[in-house]
């Protein structure tokens, strides 16, 4: 990753003051949130380094180019931003304990990667654009993720007879429910959209709509995954731990699709 190495230093502390500071606040200790713009402004800056450290690598040869790397790094900070856009009317900020060490690890592996990387103009007609929206359709089920992960913890603290193990700042049960299909559904949208451009680009390079390769069915199985729990919610009124684990279940074999294959051929495999 060409990177300044002081930016990636100061993107990476930043990362870790904000996970500190988030976490001294779910504890409900002193901290930054006697001032509640602080640690969002501060993961503002973050994501701005982050965001710029990726173009300076993604359009280091002119043309945009993308190596599994880089990719991951682009989906953690896909997350990053769009855990941002869910703070301004979601009580949502507090998954950042879990999206942002997500987003320091993707920053560090991107920076000390040296895999080969393909040029868009490489990749079959139209595949560009289904690269690109699978990129972001990860990063926004990656917060989903950690909300299904902070929704589970917090079931679990209401049901501990020692209060001083609880974390008082978490939302309500109800609202983290809210927020988890909210952020299911956008995935999900995303996903359908991702994969009818796919198959369309299939059907237009090799004449079939589908090949049955390791990536299209995981691919389809976290698709009928997110559809399984979408309409679990709509029809038997799935709530708090059955939901949160159909979703985490759901994330790892999509993380195994997108991201598991490539890196089976490429690093174990070097195909």
């Amino acid at each position: 990753m060409d990177s300044s190495p002081i930016l990636l230093a100061i993107g990476c502390a930043l990362y870790l003051v904000c996970i500190v500071s988030l976490w001294r606040g779910v504890r409900g200790q002193k901290s930054f949130r006697a001032l509640p713009w602080l640690i969002p402004g501060l993961i503002v800056v973050t994501a701005s380094i982050h965001g710029y450290l990726l173009q300076g690598s993604v359009f280091a040869q002119g043309g945009p180019r993308l190596s599994l790397a880089l990719a991951f790094s682009l989906a953690g900070w896909v997350s990053v931003v769009t855990l941002l856009l869910f703070s301004f009317t979601k009580n949502t900020i507090n998954l950042g304990l879990i999206v942002l060490p997500i987003g320091v690890c993707t920053l560090l592996a991107s920076a000390m990667s040296s895999g080969e990387s393909y040029g868009f103009e490489q990749f079959p007609q139209g595949m560009g654009w289904h690269v690109a929206l699978a990129i972001s359709t990860s990063g926004i089920f990656f917060v989903a993720f950690a909300q299904a992960c902070m929704l589970i913890i917090q079931d679990r603290q209401l049901h501990q007879s020692n209060p001083g193990n609880r974390f008082p700042a978490l939302p309500a049960i109800q609202t983290m429910e809210t927020n988890l299909f909210w952020m299911t559904l956008a995935g999900f949208l995303l996903m359908t959209l991702n994969l009818a451009i796919g198959m369309a680009s299939h059907w237009n390079n090799m004449g079939v709509w589908l090949e049955f390769n390791h990536h299209v069915l995981l691919s389809l199985l976290a698709w009928l995954g997110f559809t399984g729990l979408l309409a679990g919610r709509k029809i038997a009124g799935w709530r708090g731990e059955t939901a949160a684990r159909w979703t985490i279940v759901a994330f790892l074999v999509l993380v195994l699709a997108y991201f598991g294959t490539r890196f089976v051929n490429e690093l174990i495999l070097n195909a």
